[in-house]
């Protein structure tokens, strides 16, 4: 089986050896290659000229240019208005050269998933609690799979759409307060779905207020899914929405937990630079978590322990997200 990621850059990338340890322990053979590529709209044509490769993980800046890419999205892709992985099929009916196919590469079928919400979700809820872990794992076997949505949508999200751990969490002594969300892309995005499904409230912070719903599905419509809109829209609704510079004016004792889900800090590329956020207002004891996991302390961490909080590096939402999306490819 071939595999591979798509983003720019990618050199960094750690899913090779997450996904050769996969390929041993289930008795697999995998070839996992590192693809830098700087325009996803090449991504159809691309997959024509490599006809073996079987399924895709997608990372910055793709997460949402892929959508309008695909023939289909799941529940998770929809909700979150990003995908991660690709599910690859080929000798079908395709999208064709109407989304920079050509070629004949009509023939492919790209299916997206968003895996992101159970890798954070699996990661985070351990850090309020063991036994939130616990009820998480039996509550969603194989950290594999999202409730339904019914209608795809976040907006008539009621108790019904909550997750089964989220009643624990709830009573739970530790339960964050609300959260602060730091960036407005893919990985924030899904981020944001999984707070909305733990019943955490959240606000958000950016460069820029997010995107509309035309700009991140260009060229498509919903029609073309067969599906709802994607409401990715609809996870700020309840958010306060601010510009960093609107934020540094503000106390961040209101957060205890803060999840960072830009590049900022990741080596390499990013390494040098730095998230604007002022820590040394949050309150003692909260959680930092970082989805960056190149280094292993990135310099948001290391401010935040400067400052006596707790931290969370992105590995585990990496190796969490990888085996879901491993779980559909073998599948």
């Amino acid at each position: 089986m071939r595999l591979g990621l798509i983003g720019y850059p990618v050199a960094h990338s750690w899913s090779p050896r997450l996904f050769a340890r996969f390929s041993e322990r289930d008795g697999i053979p995998l070839q996992y290659g590192l693809f830098p590529m700087p325009d996803a709209s090449v991504l159809r044509s691309w997959l024509h000229e490599n006809p073996d490769i079987r399924g895709l993980n997608v990372t910055i800046p793709h997460k949402r240019a892929v959508l309008g890419l695909c023939d289909a999205l799941d529940s998770s892709a929809l909700a979150v208005g990003a995908v991660n992985t690709l599910v690859i099929r080929r000798g079908g009916a395709g999208k064709g050269a109407g989304n920079g196919a050509g070629n004949g590469a009509g023939l492919l079928h790209l299916t997206g998933y968003n895996t992101d919400v159970v890798g954070f979700i699996s990661s985070l809820l351990p850090h309020f609690g063991p036994d939130l872990g616990d009820a998480w794992g039996s509550s969603v076997p194989g950290h594999a799979a999202l409730p339904g949505l019914g209608d795809a949508t976040l907006s008539g999200l009621g108790n019904a759409g909550r997750l089964p751990v989220s009643q624990k969490l709830d009573e739970h002594p530790g339960r964050p307060r609300r959260a602060l969300v730091v960036g407005t892309g893919g990985s924030a995005r899904a981020v944001a779905c999984a707070l909305t499904w733990l019943n955490i409230p959240f606000d958000l912070v950016g460069r820029n207020l997010p995107l509309p719903l035309e700009t991140a599905l260009p060229g498509s419509t919903t029609a073309d899914y067969g599906e709802t809109t994607p409401a990715y829209d609809v996870l700020f609704a309840a958010a306060h929405l601010y510009t960093y510079p609107q934020l540094s004016e503000r106390s961040l004792a209101a957060y205890d937990l803060i999840v960072h889900c830009t590049p900022l800090g990741m080596d390499p590329g990013f390494a040098h630079q730095r998230v604007p956020l002022d820590l040394s207002s949050c309150a003692p004891g909260a959680l930092l978590y970082d989805l960056v996991y190149t280094p292993s302390v990135t310099p948001l961490m290391q401010e935040a322990l400067d400052c006596g909080l707790r931290v969370c590096g992105g590995l585990a939402m990496l190796e969490q997200q990888a085996e879901a999306a491993w779980r559909l490819w073998k599948g």
